[in-house]
């Protein structure tokens, strides 16, 4: 796990202030062959609030190395903005999207029943079956 007093330590050695802009972080660090997701656990970690530092580095390796679903919450402790959709928003857009209503069923239904029944009565007008047929006098 990354620890602030190591990463300021890392980037004070190589001339680099730790309240530096990030793109400058970002290049020391490259340049020292670390790995892309590690260079932004660093950056986050030295950018976030002391007092939570144990709950938002969590949350860090849950977006990297899981793929569960973001709630609103850690999207707000991770990148310090306010979301205004809620859990429950979320679920019951989901389930709205879920199927089809009654009357588009219907819809459905009665458009197969009439494109079959033009289909079946055009075949038999063609082959001359049916209702179609002409018998001999």
């Amino acid at each position: 796990m990354l620890e602030r007093a190591h990463i300021e330590k890392f980037l004070m050695l190589n001339g680099v202030s730790p309240t530096a802009p990030d793109e400058e972080i970002k290049s020391v660090l490259i340049s020292a062959s670390w790995q892309e997701d590690d260079v932004n656990a660093a950056i986050l970690v030295l950018r976030e609030n002391t007092e939570s530092n144990q709950s938002r580095v969590d949350s860090v390796h849950r977006i990297f190395h899981t793929d569960d679903k973001l709630k609103p919450e850690m999207v707000s402790a991770l990148l310090g903005i306010e979301m205004g959709v809620s859990s429950a928003d979320i679920e019951l857009r989901q389930t709205q999207r879920r199927g089809l209503t009654f009357t588009e069923i219907f819809r459905l239904i009665a458009i197969s029943i009439v494109l079959s029944a033009v289909a079946f009565l055009l075949s038999m007008w063609y082959f001359e079956i049916g209702i179609f047929h002409f018998a001999a006098v």
